[in-house]
Order: C-alpha cells, then structure tokens, then sequence
C-alpha cells in the first residue's frame, strides 16, 4: 500500500539503476526527471521529501 502525504498524493518509487554514474542524488534526479526544474528537487530534497526504502530522509548530495 503506497503511503498519501498531506496533500493527497501516493509516493513514487525510484530505483537507481547499479550503473550510476551520477555524482550525487540531485545529479541522478535531475538528469531522470528533465521536465522537473532543479530548483523544484532541491526544495524536496530540503524539505526532507526524499526518503530511502526504510523510509530515512536523503540528502541531496548522496551518492
């Protein structure tokens, strides 16, 4: 069962493909979701919306 936020919306699910060659979380999310402006993944990123498979809060300069 996927889990709602506040405004209603379910969660989505991305999994980083093992070839990575991104330097960081933002690079990878930015580069797989172009029609997403960075400024809109950083502010995600900032408000902790951007949560591992356990649900940890990642930061946007992961790897």
């Amino acid at each position: 069962m996927s889990k709602v936020n506040s405004e209603g919306v379910s969660a989505s699910r991305v999994y980083l493909p093992p070839d990575q060659s991104h330097l960081n979380l933002l690079q990878f999310f930015i580069a797989q979701f172009p029609h997403i402006d960075a400024v809109e993944w950083k502010s995600r990123f900032a408000e902790g919306l951007i949560l591992d498979a356990d649900g940890q809060v990642l930061a946007a300069n992961d790897p």
